[in-house]
């Protein structure tokens, strides 16, 4: 006897530690496509100001469709600065580029609608979980246990 395919059995379980797989949409921006899913109790806090800029940077600096602008960024600022160190240019990317790139997007140099929408920064207000499943295995916050 078959069951239909939609019908859960011991068989056709997705394993205790499933992530979800490749369940992602296709408009999304990269850094937000990776498989995963959170597990347990979900509560909100609010982001203290650093929270938030490091959220915004972190962002910024790991999307692969914000590289270019990224790019622009460096360029403008060595042009302004020729003799600016390494170091003194990464500092200057962190503290400027998430302004930079909103006075772009406001005067309309930025046509792609995701970037438009990431610009304007993340939520000041976060949902936490205690564990999250990845790549097969489930990691919990030290209070969860």
């Amino acid at each position: 006897m078959y069951f239909d395919p939609e019908i859960q059995t011991r068989r056709t379980r997705p394993p205790r530690n499933d992530d979800g797989g490749d369940s992602f949409h296709s408009d999304w921006l990269s850094i937000f496509k990776y498989p995963g899913r959170a597990y347990g109790r979900s509560s909100c806090r609010m982001l203290n100001d650093r929270e938030l800029h490091c959220a915004e940077i972190y962002i910024l600096l790991n999307c692969m469709e914000v590289e270019s602008y990224v790019a622009q960024f460096d360029s403008e600022l060595i042009q302004r600065c020729p003799y600016l160190s390494d170091m003194k240019v990464e500092k200057e990317r962190e503290k400027s580029l998430a302004s930079w790139l909103k006075y772009r997007v406001e005067n309309g140099f930025i046509p792609d609608q995701r970037i438009r929408e990431i610009s304007y920064g993340p939520s000041k207000v976060a949902r936490t979980y205690p564990a999250f499943i990845v790549n097969g295995y489930r990691f919990h916050t030290r209070q969860y246990g």
